[in-house]
């Protein structure tokens, strides 16, 4: 019972150092929460993402009778991990650069580029992430049709199609950044350092303020307090005992 107690009694004073303090805590996370929300819609320049998806699946030749076991499927879907690199690499990455005559480098290329494979299915996605969201639809088409070409001469297969091709659209949604998610972030950090501030405030603060804290200090227990008295109470006490004093002395 008694550590039940005890912790009660840390709870409400550690409640009670905030709530005095809950300005300052306001006031940083305002502040913070405002500094990421202009950052965010006026500093960052906005990133656009465009997808290409391709399609691994054999093709077979109208003539020959057509068997499709599941094997090929569990084939096509183990190929994908290594399609995944393949895109990624010099070979196709460079081969672009190239063929389109573009102002970057690999690690430039690479760097803004991301395959991704559809769970247990044979549709992989290649994504682009631009400034311009115009650049980012022309490098994904151009990568998977790059692709399409080059897989046939190095591995010898034909089963790579493109199923679907960035398009373009009159009203595209930047993928970055997200202000209100950043700001939402920020608040939270913004309320933690206000938080942590107060308590080394509080930490940093040796005035003595309570009798507690007399009485931590000098290991000796408090007798008696002596009330702070402001002047204009203190007129009204010495009014009330003057005139007591004269009532005493009229009836003596």
């Amino acid at each position: 019972m008694g550590n039940k107690d005890y912790v009660e009694i840390d709870l409400r004073a550690i409640f009670g150092i905030v709530w005095k303090k809950m300005w300052l805590v306001l006031l940083i996370s305002v502040f913070v929460t405002s500094l990421s929300g202009f950052y965010s819609i006026y500093l960052v320049e906005p990133e656009y993402k465009a997808s290409a998806e391709i399609l691994v699946s054999q093709t077979y030749d109208s003539t020959e009778e057509f068997y499709y076991f599941r094997g090929d499927i569990y084939t096509n879907i183990e190929l994908i991990n290594t399609y995944n690199v393949i895109i990624k690499s010099p070979r196709i990455l460079d081969k672009v650069i190239e063929e389109y005559n573009l102002d970057l480098n690999y690690a430039q290329l690479n760097s803004s580029v991301v395959v991704n494979a559809v769970k247990n299915s044979q549709v992989m996605s290649i994504s682009v992430y631009d400034r311009d969201y115009n650049n980012a639809v022309f490098l994904a088409n151009a990568i998977a049709s790059t692709f399409q070409k080059e897989i046939k001469e190095l591995m010898k297969v034909n089963n790579v199609h493109i199923m679907a091709e960035a398009k373009e659209e009159s009203n595209p949604r930047p993928v970055s950044p997200q202000p209100f998610f950043n700001m939402l972030i920020a608040f939270v950090i913004g309320t933690m350092l206000g938080i942590g501030l107060i308590f080394l405030l509080e930490y940093l603060d040796n005035t003595i303020k309570t009798e507690d804290d007399l009485e931590q200090l000098l290991g000796l227990p408090v007798l008696g307090t002596i009330a702070k008295i402001d002047e204009k109470t203190e007129n009204k006490i010495m009014k009330k005992h003057n005139t007591q004093l004269g009532g005493e002395q009229i009836e003596a």
